[in-house]
């Protein structure tokens, strides 16, 4: 112990049981605690029934205002319903139906868009965009079948025109979802034909003769962005929200005015799921209301209920809104009680200050001496905190005069430093994932998809002879680095480094959307950056690498394996060494990138992709076909697509036994891409096959007898 003081240069330590002993002093605070906390309660107990009062009334409120706003769509149809029963409505007429819209839409603000469309095809709506003019949108007779917007002045005057020859109402959304319902009804929300950055809801209504023929249908439009302004318009407290969600959890609408509802994609809008919303209070809310009703389906009636966020208490209600058409959406209201409880907290902090007071003319010597101990203990528990997340950085920390606790920010320093080596050796995402579960790892497997990543250097036996050991391991190095950098931005796990080859997969740990894609977005991304090293180092002087990837989706068993004290997080199976396979046959087809059909098909859509050829490797009957990545779907070029399609067109006719016809379009190729090994292979074997036609069992596999 001793030795251990003169280490660290603390030999006059305090001991944490003698700071204890000092705390007892602190009886004269539990006196002058009590004594507040009995006023304190008997307060909080006076206003409880005005809070909960004001609260019931208020919320009463923001709910009839919203039902009253969502009930407009339904009632304006009704009218229009009627109206046209009477004959009061037609199309025929454009100018008196304009007319008649307009007056809808300048009367009833709430509504965005007001229309009107036939089994003929006509049709004509009025629209409130947001900067507040009105756009009329027509298509009739007068517009020889096209849909005609114009921007509309104060006077109704036609300003501007736009011409969209492609719009047929009964296709609509709004309209099929009128005809399928047969009455009343909501369509689904969804983005506008003529802008569709605009997103809404329908509220439609098919219009019949007598004898029960359609002759159109009328609707009346609810926009996110005017249901956002609407709930911002609402007074909800001082920091209230009101929001409201459909029942799968999509956000319809909010009062949130920093968070948009919606998201930009581009020249599109899309909708945000409620828990990812960005207001935290609006996301707490909905985290809340999942935990106790599991989905938010299980609301059947208007609830009332409270949770905390960042120490204060939220005060919820949420109410179904439903209506005969079948709209069903949740709309809930949040009131933070500081709001009503601000003036009355406000005076409890000033009697508590009085009290605290009390308290500092009777403790300081306490404050001062408990402030030495919670201050370095809170930073611990951060640390604790951190570590449980896996955040093993450093950290700076003032060291405590305290004996024990500087033993502890010893101890944990030395724990991070031992755990950042940890993460060196083991994939990060499983130590994270261990440190998460907080259980300890057990030997073990299960069934999982993955794609897996194989790459090796091309020639490195000769570049390592030319080395030296030093300059071997910086230049390797390097490549590890870069490689592995690019595979863990695309959440691959790096499963191990084998000499010179990389082996990585994806979807495990952590789940990754469409796997096979950013499998195949890292393997051209490790091409690109390895191109870039190359004129690094032959500028420096160094020798250069190639490398050849193969990659391959596909079942595997996926854990721990090894022995009871000492196991491997990894993935073994059919598919690993399919994998592998593929990166060692690009050396065959002088390709750096292959992949298999199993890639290709879940790929094809976003990459373009030239099949090479059908093979059977080693130890296995059945074919594979096997590919190579060309480019980005998007950047293609018009000669690459040419060129896969003369390959692709040479592959076909081989496997139907065409050798002759395949022979000549693959020397039709290689007229453009001589130096194609792949298309010279193919070439040969079709002239073999010409003179030597396969057995009839044939199915245009090409066996390989060596790995």
């Amino acid at each position: 112990m001793k030795r251990i003081l003169e280490h660290r240069g603390l030999r006059k330590q305090l001991s944490i049981r003698n700071v204890l002993l000092v705390l007892l002093v602190g009886e004269i605070a539990v006196v002058v605690g009590f004594t507040w906390w009995i006023w304190y309660r008997n307060g909080q107990e006076a206003v409880a029934e005005v809070e909960q009062h004001l609260r019931r009334e208020l919320t009463a409120r923001v709910h009839q205002h919203i039902e009253q706003f969502v009930a407009m769509p339904a009632l304006l149809n009704s009218v229009n319903f009627d109206a046209y029963n009477m004959g009061r409505l037609g199309i025929e007429d454009v100018a008196e139906l304009e007319d008649y819209l307009w007056r809808q839409l300048k009367t009833f603000e709430s509504v965005g868009y007001i229309s009107v469309g036939t089994e003929e095809g006509d049709f004509i709506g009025l629209e409130r965009m947001e900067d507040g003019t009105i756009n009329l949108e027509l298509k009739s007779t007068q517009t020889d079948g096209a849909l005609y917007t114009f921007t509309l002045d104060t006077q109704r005057r036609r300003t501007s025109k736009k011409v969209r020859p492609d719009y047929h109402p009964r296709d609509r959304p709004w309209y099929t979802a009128a005809i399928d319902s047969g009455g009343p009804t909501w369509t689904r929300i969804y983005p506008f034909f003529s802008l569709p950055s605009r997103l809404g809801i329908t509220a439609v209504r098919p219009i019949r003769d007598p004898d029960g023929t359609v002759r159109g249908v009328v609707g009346c439009d609810l926009i996110l962005t005017q249901i956002d302004d609407f709930l911002q318009g609402l007074e909800v407290g001082k920091t209230g929200r009101t929001f409201i969600i459909e029942r799968d959890g999509m956000l319809v609408a909010s009062s949130s005015r920093v968070h948009k509802s919606t998201q930009r994609d581009g020249d599109q809008l899309e909708r945000i799921h409620v828990l990812k919303f960005e207001d935290e209070m609006v996301r707490a809310a909905a985290d809340y209301l999942k935990g106790q009703f599991d989905d938010f389906t299980g609301i059947e009636s208007e609830i009332s209920s409270s949770f905390m966020l960042n120490g204060d208490r939220i005060l919820l209600q949420a109410r179904p809104i439903r209506d005969e058409a079948g709209l069903d959406w949740l709309a809930v209201v949040l009131l933070p009680e500081s709001d009503f409880m601000g003036p009355i907290d406000s005076n409890t902090r000033l009697t508590g200050f009085i009290f605290a007071i009390l308290l500092v003319i009777a403790g300081v010597t306490i404050l001062a001496t408990t402030q030495q101990i919670s201050k370095p203990i809170r930073a611990i528990t951060m640390e604790m905190d951190a570590i449980a997340a896996f955040n093993v950085e450093e950290s700076e920390q003032a060291t405590s005069i305290l004996y024990e606790i500087s033993v502890m920010q010893d101890t944990m320093t030395s724990m991070k430093r031992g755990l950042r080596s940890f993460g060196k050796y083991v994939p990060i995402d499983v130590v994270s994932q261990l440190f998460k579960s907080r259980r300890e790892a057990i030997l073990g497997v299960e069934r999982a998809e993955v794609t897996i990543f194989f790459s090796d250097i091309v020639g490195f036996t000769s570049i390592a002879e030319s080395l030296s050991p030093k300059d071997l391991v910086e230049l390797t190095g390097e490549y590890f680095e870069e490689m592995s950098n690019i595979i863990l931005e695309a959440d691959g796990t790096v499963d191990k480094y084998m000499g010179d080859a990389i082996m990585a997969f994806w979807n495990a740990p952590e789940s990754v959307a469409n796997h096979p894609t950013a499998g195949v977005c890292a393997a051209l991304a490790c091409e690109a950056r390895l191109a870039e090293l190359r004129e690094s180092w032959q500028a420096r002087g160094l020798p250069v690498f190639h490398q050849r990837i193969g990659l391959h989706t596909g079942n595997v068993l996926l854990g721990n394996l090894g022995s009871k004290k000492r196991f491997n997080y990894t993935v073994i199976g059919d598919a690993v060494n399919l994998a592998q396979r593929l990166e060692s046959l690009n050396k065959r087809y002088g390709t750096a990138v292959m992949i298999s059909e199993e890639v290709y098909c879940r790929v094809k859509d976003v990459y373009l992709c030239m099949p090479l050829d059908v093979v059977a490797v080693k130890g296995k009957s059945d074919g594979t076909k096997i590919y190579t990545v060309v480019s980005e779907q998007a950047k293609a070029t018009e000669t690459q697509r040419n060129q896969v399609e003369i390959y692709s067109r040479a592959l076909v006719q081989y496997a139907d036994r065409a050798f002759a016809e395949a022979s000549e379009t693959f020397d039709r190729y290689l007229n453009s891409w001589p130096d194609d090994i792949a298309a010279q292979a193919l070439c040969e074997r079709c002239k073999e096959f010409e003179g030597a036609p396969p057995g009839a069992n044939w199915k245009g596999i090409h066996r390989l007898h060596e790995k």
